[in-house]
C-alpha cells in the first residue's frame, strides 16, 4: 500500500502489518474477542488515517459523494477498507460497555483510544459507497448499546429503565416526554453522534428514531460545541427521514440556539433546513386533517429563536447585503411557501435546483411545492362546493388535464364527476374520488375525519334544538296560546293547525 496514505497522511506512522495488507489486518482484528487491546490496535494512526480520508462536506451525510449525487472523481484508498474498519470497530467497541477496573492512567488512555475509534467510525461510514456495508457491519447495534449504557450509567437511581429485549432506553411510569429526570436529559455522548451519522448513511431512519425516542441529551463538561451541533443536526435529518417535521424543526431550532462566537457550517446548514421545514409544520391543520386558513397576524417571514447566536445573524445580514445567491434563495423560498405563492416557489426551485441539490435540500423544497399545491386546493374548497375543471385550471393557471393530478394526493376530500365537475366535501381521505367511468381511480376510502366533523356539527345542532324545545315547553305564553287554540278549535269543530305541527315550531 505505497500510496495508501498519500501526501495528506505521510506523517502518520501506520503499523507495518496494516501497510502491507489493510484488509487482512482489519479482518484479523475483527476475529479477536472484544478487548481493550483490540481498540488500541485500530486507534491512533489508523484511526487518524480514516479521519483524514473522509470527505470534507458539512456533515458527511452522503456516502463518498460531492453532495450533488455525483461520486468523487478520485476516492481515497481508505474507501476500499472502510467496511473492514467498521466491522473491527463493531467488535471491539463492545468492550467499552463492560465494567473494568483500572487506574486513572489506564482509564484515561482507554477513553482516548475509544474517542479516536468513534471519530474514525463516522469517517469510515462516509467512505462506504454502499449503505448495506454499514448495516451489515454490526456497528449500529454496538453504538446504540454504548449510547444506552452511557445513559444508564448516568443515574442508575433515576426512572430510566433498560429495555433488555430491544436494547433501547425506556421511561418508567415516573418519567415522560416532558420529564425533568435524567432519563429524558441524558448526557450527550460521542457514541450517540456517530450512531446517528451511521444510521443516516445506511438510511436506517426509523431504527435511529426509536433509539433516541423519549430523550433530549444535554452536553456535559468536556463536550465541544461542534459535538452538540452535530448531534442535533443529524437527529433532525433522522426525524425528517421519518416524516416528523415537528421534531426535525425542533432539532434545527436547537442548533441555532447554541451559543457560539463564530457561525459554523453546521449552523448555516441548520438554518437552511429550518427555513424549508417551518412552512411544513401542521399548525394549520384542523380536526378534519384539512388545512385551515392562517391567522392574519401570523408572520410571513421565517421565525428563528430569540437566543440565536449573533454570529449567525451577522452572517445572514452580510450575505444578504452581498446578494449571496444561496442565502437569498432560502430567505425567499420558506416565506413564499407560507404565503402560498405558487409561481415564486416553482421558479425558485427550478432556477436554483443546483444549489438545493448540493445542499441536500431538493427533496425538502419539493415538499414545499407540494404543500403550496395542497393549500391551493383547500382555498378552492372554501370558495366552491361544486366547480368545473376548467375553472380550476384557469384559477391555478395550469392545463385542465393537470387538474386531476393536482387534486390527487391533496388532503381535501373531493369527487371528480363524469361531466367534468369537481364536488368538494366528498371522496377519498387523501385525495379525489371518481364516479363510475371517472378520470383517475384514486382513493375511495371514506374520509373518517370529515365524518367525525359532520357528526359533531349534527350533535351541536341537536343540542341547540333540545334547549329551544325546553325553553318553549316552559313558556307561559306558549301554553296560553295552546289552550286558546284548543278551545277555539273545539267550539268551531275544526282541527287546529298547531296540532299538525311539531312542538314549538310556530315560534321558530
Amino acid at each position: 500500500m505505497d500510496q495508501a496514505g498519500g501526501t495528506a497522511t505521510s506523517s502518520l506512522m501506520l503499523p507495518p502489518a496494516f501497510v502491507e495488507d489493510p484488509a487482512g489486518y482489519l479482518t484479523s482484528v475483527a476475529s479477536r474477542q472484544p478487548s481493550r487491546q483490540g481498540i488500541g490496535m485500530i486507534s491512533g494512526a489508523i484511526a487518524k488515517w480514516f479521519v483524514a480520508a473522509a470527505p470534507k462536506s458539512v456533515m458527511g451525510t452522503t456516502p463518498s459523494s460531492n453532495g450533488d449525487g455525483t461520486a468523487n472523481a478520485a476516492p481515497h484508498p481508505a474507501a476500499q477498507f472502510a467496511a473492514h474498519y467498521l466491522r473491527a470497530a463493531a467488535v471491539h467497541l463492545q468492550s467499552s460497555t463492560q465494567a473494568t477496573v483500572g487506574n486513572v492512567e489506564q482509564e484515561t488512555l482507554k477513553k482516548k483510544c475509544q474517542f479516536e475509534v468513534l471519530e474514525a467510525v463516522g469517517a469510515a461510514a462516509t467512505l462506504c459507497t454502499n449503505r448495506t456495508a454499514i448495516s451489515s457491519s454490526g456497528i449500529l447495534p454496538t453504538l446504540e448499546q454504548m449510547m444506552v449504557q452511557g445513559q444508564f450509567d448516568a443515574d442508575a437511581a433515576s426512572p430510566f429503565v433498560l429495555d433488555v429485549a430491544s436494547s433501547r432506553p425506556g421511561l418508567s411510569s415516573k418519567g415522560g416526554p416532558f420529564s425533568s429526570s435524567s432519563s429524558f436529559y441524558p448526557p450527550l455522548q460521542q457514541a450517540g453522534v456517530e450512531f446517528l451519522q451511521c444510521a443516516i448513511l445506511s438510511e436506517q431512519y426509523r431504527y435511529a428514531a426509536r433509539s433516541v425516542e423519549g430523550t433530549w441529551p444535554r452536553p456535559t463538561s468536556g463536550v465541544t460545541i461542534k459535538t452538540v451541533l452535530r448531534y442535533y443536526y443529524l437527529r433532525g435529518i433522522v426525524h425528517l427521514g421519518c416524516g416528523d417535521y415537528t421534531m426535525a424543526h425542533r432539532c434545527w431550532w436547537t442548533c441555532l440556539s447554541v451559543p457560539a462566537d463564530a457561525c459554523s457550517a453546521i449552523m448555516v446548514a441548520a438554518w437552511k433546513k429550518l427555513s424549508l421545514v417551518q412552512p411544513l409544520l401542521d399548525r394549520y391543520r384542523g380536526a378534519s386533517n384539512v388545512f385551515q386558513k392562517k391567522s392574519s397576524t401570523s408572520a410571513d417571514a421565517t421565525r428563528f429563536p430569540r437566543s440565536m447566536s449573533k454570529a449567525v445573524g451577522r452572517m445572514l445580514t452580510t450575505a444578504r447585503e452581498n446578494r449571496d445567491e444561496a442565502v437569498l434563495l432560502y430567505s425567499q423560498l420558506g416565506p413564499a411557501t407560507e404565503k402560498g405563492n405558487m409561481e415564486l416557489v416553482k421558479t425558485l426551485i427550478e432556477t436554483h435546483s443546483t444549489i438545493l441539490k448540493s445542499d441536500g435540500n431538493y427533496g425538502l423544497a419539493q415538499e414545499c411545492l407540494k404543500r403550496v399545491q395542497q393549500n391551493l386546493v383547500w382555498e378552492a374548497s372554501q370558495l366552491f362546493s361544486v366547480v368545473s375543471v376548467t375553472q380550476l385550471a384557469q384559477r391555478w393557471k395550469i392545463s385542465p388535464d393537470h387538474v386531476p393530478q393536482r387534486l390527487i394526493g391533496s388532503l381535501v376530500p373531493c369527487q371528480l364527476e363524469d361531466d367534468g365537475m369537481v364536488v368538494f366535501g366528498i371522496g377519498g381521505s387523501t385525495g379525489i374520488g371518481t364516479n363510475q367511468g371517472g378520470i383517475p381511480e384514486a382513493i375511495s376510502q371514506p374520509h373518517t375525519d370529515t365524518c367525525w366533523t359532520d357528526l359533531s356539527q349534527w350533535m351541536q345542532l341537536s343540542e341547540r334544538l333540545q334547549h329551544l324545545d325546553a325553553s318553549i315547553s316552559t313558556s307561559t305564553r306558549y301554553h296560553a296560546l295552546t289552550r286558546k287554540e284548543k278551545k277555539g278549535g273545539a267550539d268551531s269543530g275544526e282541527t287546529s293547525v298547531l296540532g299538525l305541527l311539531p312542538r314549538g315550531v310556530q315560534d321558530l
